[in-house]
């Protein structure tokens, strides 16, 4: 595969800006502060990660860029890990095509697995990216822009990153975090984490971190320690709220999640009748879907079809093709919302196909369309960034025995 040189994506004056501007080191909240609102643009960027896994013996995750130019339609991406990965350690730049909140991602060579890739963005706030073929596991991402503050102590949502090792009654699948800056200085506490049956699972402990200006964008760098694990956690965080953690997802021996993914707790509590009767796409992915030892990662979109006050349906893109009509086969019942974290839903049920009738006893249903169904159990953080609801889900999928994560912003 060639490796590609950069486009001319962003301005010559906006890139300036970038080399000239850094983190205030001042003892007071660094500006713009979360939550806020982005600034317009045609050209935006975003940071975020991708959990490691292992597909035809070459080693994907680590931390990724975007930027997408919708003026030019242009594109450009990179791992930053120093890790094999798609991209071989350069960017991959191209142009782009929109079908609706999809953006097909076109290699500049326009062949092998990069020639599918696809991504979804809340312009300036986040995006998830998939790399290229349905075999890829997506990044989650948010916007960058500059150093990010709160000025108080604000609490966050997030879940796992499920990857292959990822285990439902041994790794933690939700939880929440406490977050502070102090000029170019975060810290991290009040972590809470639980398994998908809600139980209690081992606490997170993320050490202080320093918001700076690096390769990969603006991020809040926590340095390696033995808290980490002997690697350095990155964390980007959007002007809205929306953040991903990459926790040493690089390092293909690490066990258990090795990403988060979530958004600023909603100042109150999230409607979940207008969160059902929303529109949404975005993606289904698995990592133990298809063949073995592959991630699936399919376009996904939600309010297909009838809903209830708690409950929306959708299917994914049978062909990967999101200009076609997407499945209605797909039921999520958000159920009851957690009364202290809001916009937690810890007790979600997900109805998917079971064509193979792996289901057994009070698991067995149909689906909204009428076939042979699995009701599995999930958990999912709800955002309300902008006016606009995000969905981050993860799940246990019986019919294949594999994590499930559904990943939505609202259209």
């Amino acid at each position: 595969m060639s490796k590609y040189s950069a486009l001319a994506l962003v301005p010559a004056a906006f890139m300036m800006t970038l080399l000239v501007t850094g983190c205030s080191s001042s003892k007071v909240a660094t500006t713009p502060v979360i939550p806020g609102k982005p600034v317009p643009s045609v050209v935006n960027s975003y940071t975020g990660t991708q959990n490691v896994s292992d597909v035809g013996g070459v080693s994907l995750g680590g931390v990724w860029g975007l930027t997408l130019n919708s003026q030019l339609n242009q594109f450009s991406s990179e791992d930053y890990s120093n890790i094999p990965s798609l991209n071989f350690g350069a960017p991959i730049t191209g142009t782009t095509q929109t079908t609706g909140a999809f953006v097909t991602v076109v290699p500049g060579d326009a062949g092998g697995a990069l020639s599918n890739g696809l991504a979804v963005s809340i312009p300036g706030e986040a995006a998830m990216l998939r790399p290229g073929t349905n075999g890829e596991a997506p990044v989650l991402m948010a916007g960058q822009t500059s150093c990010l503050g709160v000025k108080s102590a604000t609490p966050f949502s997030f879940v796992s990153l499920p990857n292959l090792t990822w285990q439902p009654d041994k790794n933690a699948a939700y939880g929440s975090v406490i977050a502070h800056s102090i000029g170019s200085s975060w810290t991290f506490a009040g972590t809470q984490q639980h398994l998908l049956n809600g139980t209690s699972a081992p606490n997170l402990t993320i050490p202080q971190g320093t918001c700076l200006q690096a390769q990969e964008g603006y991020v809040i760098s926590v340095p390696s320690t033995g808290a980490t694990g002997g690697a350095t956690w990155t964390f980007a965080m959007g002007p809205t709220g929306y953040f991903a953690g990459d926790l040493g997802s690089g390092n293909p021996s690490k066990p258990g999640p090795s990403g988060l993914v979530g958004v600023i707790q909603p100042s109150g509590p999230i409607v979940t009748a207008d969160l059902a009767g929303s529109k949404f796409q975005g993606f289904y992915y698995e990592p133990l879907g298809g063949d073995m030892g592959s991630a699936v990662t399919q376009p996904v979109a939600f309010g297909q079809g009838a809903h209830t006050a708690t409950s929306m349906v959708g299917g994914v893109f049978a062909t990967d093709d999101p200009s076609t009509t997407p499945n209605a086969d797909t039921l999520i019942d958000f159920g009851a919302q957690d009364s202290v974290n809001y916009g937690l839903y810890p007790h979600v049920t997900v109805v998917v196909p079971d064509p193979n009738s792996v289901c057994v006893g009070a698991a067995v249903t149909t689906t909204p369309s009428g076939a042979a169904g699995c009701i599995l159990q999930a958990s999912a953080v709800v955002g309300d960034a902008n006016g606009r609801f995000s969905v981050f889900l993860i799940g246990w999928d019986t019919t294949i025995g594999s994590p499930l994560g559904i990943y939505l912003y609202a259209q």
